[in-house]
């Protein structure tokens, strides 16, 4: 299983570190581990609170050549605590599966955290909103890039606003799933893209080979969508 829950002593040991740092005057070396700690503090509003108080009191005493450096780390800050307090607020919808509910069966399923990358608000062509769900390019680099998009309000046509880009008389495999040879332009190499769906929840996934091919990476991914539909996973 993969694992992602040192994350949190990592992000303290980092800060920690920043702290003796800039005690001992070495500002740009203490600047480097909170640029490290910010990697770990995504997405964890009271992580990334922390890291904003600590570059209060680094503000206060920050050398004239450092300063525009550190006024760049505050707001990325700035900017990763409005994107995790917008992830908060989504987090309970989409029906029949919740944000949340993906969430928590792809950490119960790899031990790994899925985060809100964005939200996209097509309502006005009638097409509905919909939330991309991403993890970091650690566990990409084990699994294949992928992107989970859970339908939070349905468009005008339902079956078409989470089907983009799927061909109507378009069969998938025996695992349900479409495969789409893609031709990058002007020059890039070939490769296929799957996408399969579980009633609001859509999966993308880039094999890392760019072969097609049901692997275990992807079978990961599939039992992710699958134990969905199990009556435990339908309580939220």
């Amino acid at each position: 299983m993969l694992s992602e829950s040192s994350w949190p002593s990592k992000f303290e040991r980092r800060l920690g570190r920043a702290a003796k740092l800039l005690a001992r005057g070495r500002q740009e070396a203490a600047l480097g581990e909170l640029r490290n700690a910010t990697e770990f503090a995504r997405w964890r509003p009271e992580a990334i609170q922390e890291m904003i108080d600590f570059t209060a009191v680094f503000q206060e005493q920050v050398d004239p050549g450092m300063r525009r450096y550190l006024d760049r780390l505050c707001q990325d800050l700035e900017f990763l605590m409005e994107r995790a307090a917008a992830a908060a607020g989504v987090e309970a919808e989409g029906s029949p599966y919740s944000v949340a509910t993906v969430m928590d069966r792809f950490h119960e399923k790899t031990g790994i955290e899925l985060h809100l990358e964005s939200v996209l608000d097509l309502t006005r062509i009638g097409e509905g909103r919909s939330a991309c769900l991403e993890t970091s390019e650690k566990a990409w680099a084990r699994l294949g890039e992928f992107h989970f998009h859970v339908e939070l309000t349905p468009g005008e046509d339902d079956a078409q606003s989470l089907r983009r880009g799927v061909s109507p008389g378009e069969d998938p495999d025996a695992d349900g799933v479409y495969w789409k040879h893609v031709h990058p332009e002007p020059r890039g190499r070939p490769f296929w893209a799957a996408s399969t769906f579980r009633a609001n929840v859509r999966l993308n996934w880039f094999p890392p080979s760019g072969a097609k091919g049901n692997t275990r990476q992807l079978r990961i991914l599939l039992d992710v969508l699958d134990g969905l539909e199990s009556p435990g996973d339908q309580r939220r």
